[in-house]
């Protein structure tokens, strides 16, 4: 189970979705701040400030990882999010 309905789900029974919580903790950690905004954004990209790029790429492989354990359907471009489309310039 993912995507959004996940992610309100998370922050309703949580306070906050994976993502956040992930986030807070690698600065906890100390880790830096390009690896903690990958990890706070990887679910919504467009917000991401430090290492846009890093976050894109993490945020599509998230995409095609959980396409390749959902489906048998082959990955196409037109099947990916607008949003990995409109970074990398992609078309199907």
């Amino acid at each position: 189970i993912h995507g959004p309905g996940f992610l309100r789900l998370e922050a309703e029974i949580l306070g906050a979705d994976h993502c956040e919580l992930g986030g807070q903790l690698a600065q906890r950690w100390k880790l830096p701040p390009s690896l903690a905004e990958t990890v706070r954004f990887h679910s919504r990209p467009q917000a991401a400030t430090v290492a846009p790029a890093l976050v894109h790429a993490v945020a599509l492989a998230n995409e095609l990882a959980y396409w390749y354990l959902d489906t048998d359907e082959p990955i196409t471009v037109d099947r990916l999010s607008e949003e990995s489309r409109a970074y990398f310039a992609l078309v199907g």
